[in-house]
């Protein structure tokens, strides 16, 4: 599910809300570095969530 590398466009585009749930804070990896192509692909797909990115205490 999660990208391969920093220009696997494909992966990130088969991902669905469920799946993104699930590997929330793996794909806060790729946006590390914003040069790297995947990084604006990556940041859209996480502006799907709104509250779901903060963690509960």
């Amino acid at each position: 599910m999660l990208p391969k590398d920093k220009t696997d466009f494909e992966s990130v585009d088969k991902l669905s809300n469920n799946e993104l749930e699930e590997i929330l804070p793996e794909l806060f990896e790729w946006l590390q570095d914003g040069n790297w192509p995947i990084s604006g692909s990556v940041e859209n797909l996480l502006l799907r969530f709104g509250e779901e990115l903060i963690p509960q205490y």
